[in-house]
């Protein structure tokens, strides 16, 4: 580095110093030599947050995490905030109807034990075919959302969707009530 590329004294810029810390953290062969630290707000600053969660809590409201598992959600949050429900990100099962990844399989497994020990509804989002569908149900888990089931709606079309799913799932009922038990067509 020459003089004129060189920040003024007492002046380096915040990228260098990022980078200075990074690379300071690395040994010769580029490995870590010390834990990274990474940026998480202290919880003093999420008091706001934590007092929104309860109001909404005690109105009824329930409280997902969704796209757990990405980008940067962390356990943390599972112990931290009072959610109600998980949703593991989509990205877990792209793959989880082939035999040869495991891990996919190993975090939905994980992550729905976590759930259910803190009494939390687990959902996996992105299920798209059958055999996903048939994958995290033999993982245990109870909740699946995705275009298997749906596309995404726009919320005006989503009450006449769900009166549609309604009646759909009440035909077996009434054809059942409707159909004469063994015992009367015997008696007949």
């Amino acid at each position: 580095m020459t003089a004129a590329d060189a920040p003024p004294i007492g002046r380096e810029s915040a990228r260098r110093r990022r980078a200075r810390r990074n690379v300071a953290g690395l040994s010769a062969d580029g490995r870590c030599r010390r834990p990274q630290r990474h940026g998480r707000r202290s919880l003093a600053a999420l008091d706001p947050s934590f007092a929104a969660l309860d109001k909404l809590r005690a109105i009824g409201v329930h409280i997902a995490l969704d796209d757990f598992g990405a980008s940067y959600s962390s356990l943390s949050y599972l112990n931290d905030f009072p959610f109600d429900k998980v949703k593991i990100d989509k990205s877990f099962v792209r793959d989880i109807d082939t035999p040869r990844n495991a891990k996919p399989a190993s975090i939905i497994r994980a992550v729905n034990a976590i759930g259910r020990d803190l009494s939390m509804c687990v959902v996996v989002e992105g299920v798209e075919t059958q055999d996903q569908l048939a994958a995290i149900r033999a993982l245990g888990v109870g909740g699946a959302q995705g275009e298997l089931f749906s596309r995404p709606l726009p919320a005006e079309d989503m009450a006449v969707y769900l009166l549609r799913q309604m009646a759909v799932s009440a035909r077996p009922a009434l054809a059942a009530a409707r159909a004469p038990s063994p015992s009367r067509a015997a008696g007949a």
